[in-house]
């Protein structure tokens, strides 16, 4: 058997995982974004109802937020969430079902109460509705992988007449599998749970100050959409997960002892999945995060069988992607750190963009810090997509600088006006930003610009 048969499972492979990821942003994303939209719509449909009645002017004090509900309002509302309980009992979260309880058995309850339990009962619902689909989802996937898995190892080495099919009960196994602590299910009811506090958290605070319909509303809906970017995130992750487990059940079923791991050759690959990239493994070395994909959220590396152990010398191409995600053929033992010294890195040019992370709470999430220092002047060139954080003014004023995808500063964040008021006069406390441009291989840095009112989020203290 010649060993270019293994670069075409490989190449076989990675085109399966792009066409299902394409799959996935056009379908079940999509499907997930309208329930969370759905959601938002009808808590906001609530936090309206709340206010049209109680408030004056579109603003509710703190004295109105406590006033009970009584008489027939409450009998209504207990009988409501109670059969809720019942329901969510046979197949719901236990945590949405312990907070629903816990107000179930007040007997008194105030009108902010009351709007929480209506969000929880929504999320609750919208739980149910994400992990039914992704479960569909995911089935498809497996037996579509798994099939074209064998099909592609029998063109090559052939199959016996008779091969495994899906088992029901193994694919339940696979999808239950706490491959990184948790399975996809547990994964989507504890983004429900913080879902759920973040909004009462964010509900408390709007009601406390007074704000406007449009203020709550405003709030609720971004913190939504952090949840559909958590749900989509999810899903890709999961995905990957499902796409890898299957090719290893189709190669454990063709008899083959070995797997290749690959990792997509674009520059928004991981240095994680770079490390591993065309690292052959025994198969019961297989293990999800560790040595085979997913090694991260978001993962898009794959693996494919090997008849031979890592010793045996590569032939044939591998694909690359370019910029534009368009596949060109590069030999088959280019490593990833081989292949970027050669096609990327002497291409690299400031993006002004990069692939800044933030966390559950949407803050920033910093790579770098550097000491209090009373005077710091950020490095032109940094890490690719990193933030680094230092403080000025005897470390009295926090600031961050941001790195595009190619390492060169692209964003400059002084939380502060430096100890001059007059000559930025911006957001609460002086808080401005300096963008930064690359002219003929020479930097230039923006004049001071106001934050946006998600900048003044990301980057709070």
């Amino acid at each position: 058997m010649d060993v270019d048969s293994e670069e075409y499972w490989a190449q076989r492979a990675i085109e399966r995982e792009k066409e299902w990821h394409k799959k996935c942003q056009e379908t079940i994303e999509k499907e997930l974004a309208r329930y969370y939209l759905a959601s938002l719509g009808h808590i906001q449909t609530d936090i309206a109802a709340l206010y049209g009645r109680f408030a004056k002017d579109n603003a509710l004090s703190v004295e109105e937020a406590r006033r009970l509900i009584t008489g027939s309002e409450y009998w209504q509302w207990r009988m409501t969430i109670e059969e809720y309980i019942r329901q969510i009992k046979e197949n719901g979260d236990k945590g949405l079902e312990r907070e629903l309880n816990v107000l179930a058995m007040s007997s008194r309850i105030s009108r902010l109460d009351k709007l929480y339990s209506e969000t929880l009962m929504e999320l609750d619902a919208l739980g149910h509705k994400v992990s039914e689909t992704m479960t569909d989802f995911l089935t498809d996937a497996y037996k579509d992988n798994y099939y074209h898995g064998l099909f592609d190892i029998g063109k090559e080495i052939g199959l016996p007449a008779s091969f495994a099919k899906v088992n029901r009960d193994d694919l339940t196994q696979v999808l239950r599998n706490r491959w990184s602590g948790m399975n996809y299910s547990q994964r989507i009811w504890k983004n429900q749970r913080l879902l759920a506090r973040t909004l009462k958290s964010e509900m408390m605070t709007a009601v406390h100050r007074g704000e406007s319909i449009d203020a709550i509303s405003k709030r609720v809906s971004q913190r939504m959409d952090v949840g559909i970017s958590n749900a989509r995130r999810l899903v890709r992750t999961e995905l990957n997960y499902v796409e890898n487990q299957s090719a290893m059940d189709s190669i454990k079923e063709a008899g083959m002892k070995y797997y290749r791991f690959s990792a997509t050759l674009d520059r928004r690959t991981s240095a994680t999945c770079r490390e591993h990239d065309g690292h052959v493994y025994p198969i019961d070395e297989y293990q999800p995060g560790s040595t085979a994909p997913p090694l991260h959220p978001n993962c898009r590396s794959t693996i494919a069988g090997s008849l031979y152990g890592p010793d045996k010398k590569k032939t044939g191409t591998r694909i690359a992607r370019n910029d534009k995600g368009k596949t060109y053929y590069v030999p088959a033992d280019m490593t990833y750190q081989q292949w970027y010294n050669k096609y990327i890195q002497p291409s690299m040019i400031p993006s002004g963009k990069g692939n800044w992370k933030t966390d559950d709470d949407d803050k920033i999430i910093v790579t770098q810090r550097i000491p209090a220092l009373s005077h710091y002047r950020p490095s032109l060139k940094g890490t690719p997509n990193s933030v680094v954080e230092y403080t000025t003014m005897r470390g009295t004023q926090r600031n961050y600088a941001l790195y595009d995808e190619n390492g060169f500063i692209a964003v400059q964040i002084d939380y502060g006006n430096h100890g001059n008021s007059k000559q930025h006069p911006y957001g609460a406390n002086g808080e401005h930003k300096h963008l930064w441009t690359w002219q003929d291989g020479k930097p230039k840095r923006s004049k001071p610009q106001d934050l946006s009112a998600k900048e003044q989020h990301v980057f709070r203290g």
